[in-house]
């Protein structure tokens, strides 16, 4: 069986019609995206004391480790 393989482009997001409430969905669906091993999901639109929101808290239980992870899209 032959395999043709293609060399992926960038592609910006709102180019598409999408936003950062997609891309936290799917986030939200399957951590592992992010590249950062075996996450879970420990906080989302975490408020801060201080103002403003964490977008997620994420946990990775083994390593006792935590994550705060901002999704930003850009221009």
């Amino acid at each position: 069986m032959s395999m043709e393989l293609k060399k992926a482009a960038p592609v910006m997001l709102r180019s598409l019609g999408l936003d950062e409430r997609w891309l936290q969905d799917k986030i939200s669906g399957d951590p592992s995206l992010l590249g950062l091993g075996e996450l879970e999901i420990a906080g989302r639109e975490h408020h801060q004391p201080l103002g403003g929101r964490i977008d997620f808290l994420m946990r990775d239980a083994e390593a006792q480790t935590y994550y705060e992870v901002e999704i930003m899209l850009v221009q």
